[in-house]
């Protein structure tokens, strides 16, 4: 074995402490650099004032925990400026404000009323709405599978449909009249929403009354009167969940029928059914992690805006019992009932034709199945509308400076012009338009084919069911010695 000199030793330690030292050094050097973050800084804008609301507050929390490690310094910044307070005239400059703010990166809004305002306008940088819209009903923005239309815009979309809603509310009640509960600033607002009601109605084949709610609860309920007697309960921002409470017990208290279609939730506020799961979450993880992915560059016409709830009758057997309601045969047998007992239910025969209409309503797949056809009808209309005739208006204004011609030179000059357009032949568009139709009426036949699947089941389902209680019956007849 070789040895080696003491000398030799110490020189080695010495050499090896100056490398130490060097690398420490440098990792020293280099640490400010990679620790650095990027400050992003994401403007809050508001419809107005909404008490007990903590969207953002959980939409903050949320996103924070989703930029831990890359590199972010994250800012959530309000301002008077961002805030509508429930006007109209608002909206609008409520927007533009964060837009033209230049601290401010991205935007985001929970109020559905600023979600409109952005649809009007050319918008510099992303915007995401966490207002949870509807296929049918709040449908601001248009999507095409599971992305926005809209440039620079993302959004919050459950798939489940109001109409789903007002057909178990009639099943239930049997009723050809709902008023539709929201305050009166969406009732007032919301252009599209006159529309939504009339094809509601016309779908469903009912009077479907839009009952705009007063920011003053006391006030409401003063104005409640005798036609009102099934209503269906919408968001109301400007209640505080106390205030909520207090309209539903009101309600209550003069025998009128409350169905929430914000979702279960409302069950602990004292309403009588509601079909659609809590939602906030995930409508609160959508958004975060939308935010998140732009501010690690992706594009917002790649982010996803569908989220989906598995929707199940619940019913409240306390209020039930309170307005006088008692669920038949068909709605036990697809609902879920809370404190059973308050109902005092007492037991009815099955049918075959009740059993049929059991299978059909509760059957998940055929649930799916019709968001799925109703999804496609909406892409076929959106793909037909570049084919249609397109008229324009426009005005341009010019101010000159006519110098000596004062009188000979006019310093204003108007020009005003209509333009119509009308596509003669587009190949890609034609193709797109006739695709949509095919997988439109492919989307049908798919239901068609759940429901058969789901309507043979629930037949042999009963029949041996009949042989069970057939068979139940002789036992009890020919008891064994």
């Amino acid at each position: 074995m070789q040895k080696y000199p003491e000398a030799f030793f110490k020189r080695a330690i010495g050499l090896s402490i100056v490398l130490l030292l060097t690398a420490d050094a440098a990792v020293s050097q280099e640490a400010p650099a990679s620790s650095a973050a990027r400050t992003v800084t994401v403007g809050v804008i508001s419809d107005g004032p909404s008490p007990g609301d903590t969207l953002q507050d959980l939409i903050e929390a949320e996103l924070r925990q989703l930029v831990v490690g890359r590199g972010v310094a994250l800012t959530f910044k309000s301002s008077p400026a961002f805030d509508a307070d429930w006007q109209a005239a608002r909206m609008g400059p409520a927007v533009r404000a964060a837009l033209d703010d230049p601290e401010v990166d991205f935007i985001l809004t929970t109020g559905l009323l600023t979600t409109q305002a952005t649809l009007d306008m050319t918008l510099s940088k992303p915007v995401v709405s966490a207002f949870l819209q509807r296929l049918d009903f709040f449908g601001l923005a248009d999507l095409e599978g599971n992305r926005s239309l809209k440039a620079n815009l993302s959004f919050v979309l459950v798939a489940n449909l109001v109409e789903n809603d007002l057909e178990a509310l009639i099943e239930m009640e049997g009723t050809e009249r709902v008023h539709v509960a929201v305050p009166e600033e969406i009732v007032e607002q919301v252009e599209v929403l006159e529309s939504e009601r009339a094809a509601l109605a016309a779908t469903l084949g009912i009077d479907l009354v839009m009952w705009p709610l007063a920011p003053d609860v006391g006030r409401t309920l003063a104005g409640v009167d005798s036609t009102v007697k099934h209503v269906l309960l919408g968001p109301t921002p400007r209640y505080s969940p106390a205030q909520r409470e207090e309209l539903i017990a009101g309600l209550t208290e003069r025998r009128i029928t409350t169905f929430s279609f914000v979702g279960h939730e409302d069950l602990e506020l004292g309403v009588m059914a509601a079909r659609t799961p809590p939602t906030e979450m995930l409508a609160i993880r959508r958004a975060a992690l939308n935010l998140r992915e732009l501010i690690l560059g992706a594009r917002v016409e790649d982010l996803p805006v569908l989220i989906s709830a598995d929707p199940q009758l619940v019913i409240e057997g306390v209020t039930a019992a309170a307005v006088g309601y008692r669920p038949s045969l068909i709605t036990l047998g697809y609902a879920t009932i809370r404190n059973r007992d308050a109902l005092e239910l007492e037991e009815t025969p099955l049918e075959l034709e009740e059993a049929m209409k059991l299978a059909e309503r509760g059957n998940r797949d055929l649930v799916i199945s019709g968001e799925d056809v109703e999804i496609s009808r909406r892409e076929r209309q959106l793909s037909l509308s570049p084919m249609l005739p397109q008229i324009g208006a426009s005005l341009d204004a010019s101010w000159i400076e006519p110098g000596g011609l004062e009188g000979v030179i006019p310093e204003r000059l108007l020009a005003t012009g209509v333009q119509a357009r009308q596509m003669i032949y587009d190949d890609a568009t034609i193709s797109q338009y006739r695709a949509s139709g095919r997988l439109y009426e492919g989307q049908q036949q798919n239901y068609e084919a759940v429901r058969l699947d789901v309507l043979r089941d629930a037949g042999v389902a009963f029949l041996r069911l009949q042989l069970v209680r057939v068979l139940y019956e002789l036992e009890l007849q020919n008891p064994v010695s």
